[in-house]
């Protein structure tokens, strides 16, 4: 990303220098300021080991390199403007680009609302609702977890399909086998290791991981039957952001 963002930041402080040379920090300032506002909600967090943090220094020196550009910029037109020739920042070209460059700006930010902010949570849901539930399962609710802003395996964005069972453990098991084999776009079972300890506040007693295809995406499912002491059995269909495991 900073390879785009550094020199494409640049590129725009120099031509709105042009337009505007009289105004070098208003012209440079919001280059580097807006992103730094919008940091602490659309910065990669890597794998949560708290080094994102750096991204700030690295901002508030960049907005200081932009004005430097900005009223370099403003030097050489007025060196310019000392010959006898026109200066070129009427020229048509510029005023072109500049509207280039707000273009891009814009279709940037969309997508970066868009692809950061709203998340892959939507098209996950799609995916998980063409699950096949069988007989004896019963949902009750969604559990989103990870982020979309963190690049690293283990925290991508992932959402759960949980359901409760009225049929025994090892009837849930395999109905729950059944049921995955059964989800068009599914990949061969892998059996995963079961959790006989407590987790969370619950017994694992059989897990499953494959893949599902649908739309074009390839995504890794990760499912579960778990047996919690003195409660209804309880299933998890869970849809992951990326197949690492399983592709």
């Amino acid at each position: 990303m900073l390879a785009v963002f550094l020199p494409g930041t640049v590129v725009s402080v120099v031509i709105l220098g042009f337009v505007a040379p009289k105004a070098p920090v208003s012209v440079s300032l919001p280059m580097g300021a807006v992103p730094l506002l919008s940091a602490p909600w659309t910065t990669p967090t890597g794998d949560n080991d708290g080094l994102w943090v750096s991204i700030f220094p690295v901002l508030i020196s960049w907005i200081a390199a932009l004005i430097v550009v900005a009223f370099g910029v403003q030097v050489l037109l007025e060196r310019r403007r000392e010959k006898p020739h026109p200066a070129s920042i009427r020229r048509p070209w510029i005023l072109a680009a500049e509207v280039l460059v707000v273009t891009l700006a814009v279709s940037g930010a969309v997508r970066l609302h868009t692809v950061v902010l709203a998340g892959p949570w939507s098209d996950l849901r799609s995916q998980l609702l063409a699950y096949p539930m069988p007989n004896g399962f019963a949902a009750v609710g969604w559990e989103r977890e990870g982020s979309s802003r963190c690049s690293s395996p283990g925290c991508e964005p992932r959402l759960g399909l949980a359901m409760r069972s009225v049929l025994n453990v090892e009837a849930a098991c395999q109905t729950l086998t059944k049921s995955l084999q059964g989800w068009p776009g599914t990949s061969a079972l892998s059996d995963d290791r079961p959790i006989d300890a407590p987790e969370n506040g619950y017994w694992e007693k059989c897990a499953y991981v494959t893949s599902q295809r649908s739309a074009g995406e390839t995504r890794e499912v990760q499912a579960a039957v778990a047996a919690p002491p003195g409660r209804a059995v309880e299933v998890t269909v869970r849809l992951l952001e990326a197949c690492e495991l399983t592709c």
